[in-house]
């Protein structure tokens, strides 16, 4: 997969992590495929690694970019917010780099291509993967990303440290790459009573399920090879077989309460999204949020929250009756438990 394919899947996502995820896919011998996490053929359990297949796999996941951002803070959000407000940690907009072709005719007609790049803005805005925007996780998520926005924004310490720094084992987990980052990043879990994810590993949601607690998926979705963390945090992506021979892919993410989690989730314009609640055929009350290019469930369960990132909307033919489908085909009260 290239720099640009992964542009593509991510939505938009720094070019300068997209480099370091393409030198490090080749050395690592990664095969991807499925346009996120695919089949794994060989790997080298090295951090960098490790940190390239969590990037590179949460396909549509929001990281670093040029953004402009308005910070939501918890003090000016109403209470009775619903939906995904409720999981809302900043709005704005960002910028990405876009190519536009110009083809004219020369003397001897002749066509001549001129290519010019252009910075294309877009609607940007990012939702908690782990819990309300009001719970330690949601604050600590906002707060990590905030200083995200400000720190390194010419990505000069991250080209300095990239081959030479060597950060604390603990925090091998987290994409950080000074002792700036590590400080602020340990300043912050402490403040919100955290953990830290650690122990790393490779996860088949079919065969793994004493680690997942039990066998969730139904006959209608075809997940493939993802990673997960020692308290039960995992995340990969899946095929949905949707009425009529329709096939859709999802992202499902697991996020455990209690440990600090630093993935979010880029959902566009929250304005262009219909919500509702569902109670699954299983009990469990979810969050539903469609859009023309976006299908959202979120569960907020007692000990973790689950996402399914549907990577397609109306103007695919999705229904909101496709996405409570999807919500009913796995079996969410399996998850309620950890290990």
């Amino acid at each position: 997969m290239k720099g640009e394919d992964l542009a593509k899947a991510f939505g938009y996502v720094d070019d300068e992590y997209l480099k370091l995820a393409e030198d490090e896919m080749v050395r690592g011998k990664i095969n991807m495929d499925k346009a996120g996490l695919g089949k794994i053929t060989q790997y080298t359990m090295k951090r960098k690694n490790r940190l390239v297949l969590k990037y590179a796999a949460a396909v549509a996941i929001c990281f670093i970019g040029t953004m402009a951002i308005l910070a939501l803070s918890n003090t000016s959000m109403a209470a009775d917010w619903f939906g995904i407000k409720k999981i809302l940690l900043k709005k704005g907009t960002g910028t990405a780099p876009k190519v536009e072709r110009q083809i004219e005719l020369d003397e001897n007609g002749n066509q001549v291509v001129t290519e010019t790049i252009v910075q294309e803005e877009y609607p940007l805005t990012l939702i908690s993967l782990s819990g309300y925007y009001d719970s330690p996780e949601g604050k600590a998520s906002a707060e990590w990303q905030e200083f995200l926005d400000s720190y390194d924004q010419d990505h000069q310490i991250l080209s300095a440290n990239d081959k030479t720094w060597n950060g604390p084992e603990e925090y091998e987990e987290y994409f950080v790459y000074s002792d700036e980052m590590v400080s602020q990043l340990d300043a912050i879990t402490k403040k919100y009573g955290l953990k830290l994810h650690h122990n790393f590993r490779y996860v088949d949601p079919r065969e793994d399920t004493d680690f997942i607690g039990g066998e969730f998926l139904g006959e209608m979705s075809e997940a493939y090879v993802g990673y997960g963390y020692a308290d039960g945090t995992f995340h990969f992506d899946a095929d949905y077989l949707a009425t009529g021979g329709r096939e859709y892919m999802y992202q499902f993410r697991r996020t455990v309460k209690g440990y600090f989690d630093e993935v979010l989730l880029n959902i566009g314009n929250d304005e262009d999204y219909e919500e509702w609640t569902y109670v699954t055929k299983d009990g469990v009350e979810v969050m539903l949020a469609l859009s023309e290019y976006k299908g959202l469930v979120y569960a907020d369960l007692e000990k973790c929250v689950i996402t399914m990132n549907l990577l397609n909307g109306t103007a695919d033919g999705v229904t909101m009756e496709d996405l409570q489908l999807l919500a009913d085909t796995h079996n969410l009260q399996v998850l309620q438990n950890l290990n």
